[in-house]
């Protein structure tokens, strides 16, 4: 039996900011979903590991989704039952259950939200699988296999419950999403594009892109202000070129108030930053990541799955490498809405399957080959039960 992953498809209203976009990334997600249909008869679980639904990649000013079912009529040909691929049938086709895990750019959304569409159109009254609240919808456990979306590990990406943060547990990157599409935005007005996915290779860092330098972030170390203040800071200040005052700067927030990105900034007091401690909250994440996945192999896991980072891999976990002591298999499964400068570039998007057979975990990282529908396997590794 297999089970299939997926990871970071930022489905929203399809705004100019937005990643994902009807236009260019409906086509060859339909293809992914017609493959899991296809398949459904030898599928146990397809698990989506977060980062399904995009309520952060909007305009400081909006418009912002405030329900699913405004994402859902924004795409009606993946949400409604069709005979080219569709999520309703997914849930309808495979043996076991359609699982889904948040992420950070979807962390609130609810179980119940969901399943008032997909229970309703479903032909067998089936529900999306989800463990809980979206606090504690946090992993996917199973037969020797871990997943969960990544974004714990990441200070500017986790969930925030503090005292302090009054939109709980939205995390700071909430604010640092907001007010990167401002200046998105303006590339788009400026270049004369139609949106986001004509020329932004969003895979880049945000650090060293867009007039934002480590030097910068050093200079403003200096004052030794919170990392959520240094950051917000100069992107408001890019936003505005350098006239906006980040206390009149606002974002319009789901319950219809307004916050400024300095009071934002305020809801999140650390950790301070210094010359010192920077360059250790600037880590590697992808590596980050592997060594998460590192930890969960020797804790028993067999195949560790996670998404997050965008960026596609698939590698054995060798305890030893001397001795080649292979312990599990660790995943990213990629990104589901490539730009497409990417998609020309030879970037695509990817998914995961792994397969449970004679005692082996069969893993691979699949690819949707462009500009052609069809699904092929970029890697295959295998690890013994």
């Amino acid at each position: 039996m297999l089970t299939i992953f997926l990871s970071d498809m930022h489905i929203g209203l399809n705004t100019p900011t937005n990643w994902y976009q009807k236009s260019l990334h409906q086509k060859y997600l339909k293809a992914i979903l017609r493959y899991i249909q296809t398949n459904g008869y030898r599928i146990k679980d397809v698990v989506i590991l977060g980062d399904w639904f995009e309520y952060s990649l909007y305009l400081p000013n909006g418009p912002i989704p405030v329900s699913l079912r405004e994402i859902f009529q924004a795409n009606a040909d993946i949400f409604t039952p069709a005979r080219d691929g569709d999520f309703i049938s997914c849930l309808d086709s495979i043996q076991g259950n359609f699982r889904y895990v948040n992420g950070n750019h979807d962390i609130l959304v609810s179980a119940k939200e969901i399943n008032k569409h997909f229970h309703r159109l479903s032909r067998k009254r089936k529900y999306v699988v989800c463990d809980g609240t979206p606090q504690d919808n946090t992993a996917y456990k199973a037969n020797g296999i871990y997943a969960e979306h990544g974004h714990n590990y990441s200070m500017i990406s986790r969930p925030d419950n503090s005292s302090d943060n009054l939109f709980a547990p939205l995390p700071v990157d909430y604010y640092v999403c907001r007010t990167w599409t401002d200046i998105v935005s303006q590339y788009i007005d400026c270049l004369g594009e139609k949106n986001s996915a004509d020329f932004f290779a969003e895979n880049k860092p945000l650090f060293g892109t867009g007039g934002i330098s480590l030097d910068s972030l050093i200079k403003s170390a200096d004052r030794r202000k919170s990392f959520a203040e240094v950051v917000l800071y100069l992107l408001v200040s890019l936003a505005t070129k350098g006239k906006g005052n980040p206390r009149q700067y606002f974002y319009l927030m789901p319950d219809g108030s307004r916050i400024s990105a300095a009071e934002a900034a305020e809801m999140f007091p650390g950790p301070t930053i210094t010359k010192k401690t920077l360059p250790g909250l600037l880590v590697d994440l992808s590596r980050s990541l592997t060594s998460v996945g590192k930890t969960f192999c020797q804790q028993g896991n067999k195949v560790v799955l996670m998404g997050h980072t965008h960026i596609p891999k698939i590698e054995h976990c060798l305890y030893m490498k001397s001795f080649n002591v292979n312990l599990g298999i660790i995943v990213n499964t990629g990104f589901l809405c490539p730009s497409m400068k990417e998609f020309n570039n030879g970037n695509t998007m990817t998914f995961a399957e792994v397969e449970q057979k004679d005692g082996k975990y069969y893993t691979r990282l699949k690819k949707v080959d462009y500009p052609h529908t069809t699904i092929s396997t970029m890697k295959e590794l295998m690890v013994n039960a």
